[in-house]
Parts: C-alpha cells; structure tokens; sequence
C-alpha cells in the first residue's frame, strides 16, 4: 500500500488531470478573465501541495481545491473593487462595456465607410508617406479642409 502522504506529486497530478478542466472553467464563471482563472487554479493546487501534509484524508483534497479557488476567486474580485475604488470608477461595474445596441451602431458605421470607400475607388494609403502626400509632390502639402461655421458646434 501507497503512502498517500509521501506520494503528494503524482496524487496532486492526477487531481490536476481530473479536475483542473472543471476548477478553471468554474473559476472563469466567477471573475470573466481566464488568465485570472488559471493563476487561481494554479494557486490552489501549489497550496494544496504545500499543505499536502496537513491533509487528513486524500478523499478531502478535492474540497480543499474547490474552497481555494472560490476564495480566491473572491479574492480576486475583492481586489478588482479596491482598485477601481482608487481609480475612481463605480465598484461593480467594469471599465468599459459597451452595449450591445452600441457594438452593432459600430459595426455598421464601419460598413458603410468601407462600402462608400469602395463605390469611391480610393486609394490605399502608402505606409512610406503621409497622407497628405500621396497626390503631390513634397512641396505641396495636402489641402485643408474648409468648415462653414454653421458646421461648428459651440458650447
């Protein structure tokens, strides 16, 4: 018979195996970053690791596992709040989400300026040379564009 406690490497491995899938995709439901998903798991199994020794029964690990991914976990989002806290931004809610209404407005803005470049027949810009050089010489520079002051807005 295995010593469980002498073992921890392969015993913590095969948990890997098992369940390291399952721990991330749990802990990427949780925080919405899978970087920050991984380094939790990741943190969870080294402590379980470390503490190997300390375990009473092999049958407990994968409780333990699950408890420190959730805490950390919690952590994670506990610290995100502190941070934007100090950055000055609302607590619950992230930086920048757009709406979806937005995204789409985007997204069709953007169809139209490449449809109405292409009815156009507009160059493409030489990388080498700025844009304002691409139809003259160097000695002329590009036009600029004039405003009628109507088209100004004024607050």
């Amino acid at each position: 018979m295995l010593d469980w406690r002498a073992d921890a490497g392969p015993l913590v491995t095969a948990l890997y195996q098992a369940h390291g899938v399952g721990l991330i995709r749990l802990a990427v439901v949780m925080l919405g970053d899978r970087p920050a998903a991984e380094d939790v798991v990741q943190e969870a199994f080294c402590g379980l690791y470390r503490r190997w020794d300390h375990l009473d029964d092999p049958g407990n690990a994968l409780r333990y596992l699950r408890s420190s991914v959730l805490n950390g976990c919690r952590s994670v989002l506990r610290n995100r709040g502190r941070l934007r806290l100090r950055l000055g931004q609302e607590p619950g809610r992230p930086d920048s989400v757009e709406s979806a209404e937005s995204t789409a407005l985007v997204g069709e803005e953007h169809r139209a300026g490449l449809c109405a470049g292409q009815s156009r027949g507009l160059r493409r810009l030489d990388a080498g040379r700025p844009a304002g050089f691409l139809s003259g010489s160097q000695a002329q520079p590009a036009p600029v564009p004039q405003y009628r002051a109507a088209a100004v807005q004024h607050r």
